[in-house]
């Protein structure tokens, strides 16, 4: 999507799993940030071993920065405006911001806690993005 192309074409399966083998594949467009492109070309790095796993992406900064602002979008917006799944993520995020700590003035946790939100909790915990939402 950066290429504004696809970044690997091809007239055959085989010619297009060879481009993707070689790692070539087009310039990514000037008016993506540096730190964009150090990222795409270390996840489309030849060797697999080098190429970063899910916690180092969500871990750089840049990236955080836009998981916080698309947090802080969901949790603005009116709950009327919000589908099902995003109901979840925007619950998870309430009582991470919350440190998950119980309301003074209700003794409840500030959304409702469901297998899912739960699941969602932990995941922001465990990825080390608690302090994202907060």
């Amino acid at each position: 999507m950066t290429t504004l192309n696809h970044a690997f074409d091809a007239t055959s399966l085989n010619g297009l799993a060879c481009k993707i083998v070689k790692g070539r594949y087009p310039p990514i467009d000037g008016k993506y940030s540096k730190s964009l492109k150090e990222l795409i070309a270390s996840m489309l790095s030849i060797s697999p071993s080098t190429r970063p796993d899910l916690p180092a992406i969500l871990t750089k900064t840049f990236i955080k920065q836009h998981i916080h602002n698309f947090l802080k979008d969901i949790v603005s917006r009116p709950v009327q405006r919000i589908g099902d799944g995003t109901m979840v993520l925007r619950a998870a995020a309430v009582n991470v911001a919350a440190g998950g700590q119980k309301s003074s003035q209700n003794g409840k946790l500030p959304c409702a806690r469901t297998p899912e939100v739960d699941s969602l909790m932990t995941q922001l915990r465990d990825l080390h993005l608690d302090n994202v939402v907060r």
